[in-house]
């Protein structure tokens, strides 16, 4: 039983007791340098929070499908990062950065 609650403070509540005091150290510099900012700030993030949970799911899955397609297909991403840096060497080197605006048009 002991073991048990010494895990939970260290897993939960040392980094509450340091989120909070992080936390209330930014808000409490915010206050001193703009009342008003720090006001914002107060209201607006409890609502950050809860999209942040609402959208938390589908951002992870989304990150675990790009993770395993980077793993699946390292050539195909190497050879796409490759292609990008291809294109903006071309473009850097490129005389003539409006196109095709100077060839002649027939009339």
């Amino acid at each position: 039983m002991r073991l048990r609650s010494q895990a939970i403070t260290v897993d939960y509540l040392v980094p509450f007791i340091k989120s909070s005091l992080t936390l209330a150290g930014m808000f409490y510099v915010t206050a001193r340098i703009d009342w008003q900012l720090a006001l914002v700030a107060l209201f607006i993030s409890p609502i950050l929070y809860m999209v942040s949970k609402i959208y938390r799911r589908g951002l992870r899955r989304g990150s675990r499908e790009a993770k395993t397609y980077d793993q699946r297909h390292p050539r195909r991403c190497a050879e796409v990062l490759g292609a990008i840096r291809v294109v903006q060497a071309f473009d850097a080197k490129m005389p003539n950065k409006n196109g095709l605006c100077d060839i002649p048009r027939k009339e």
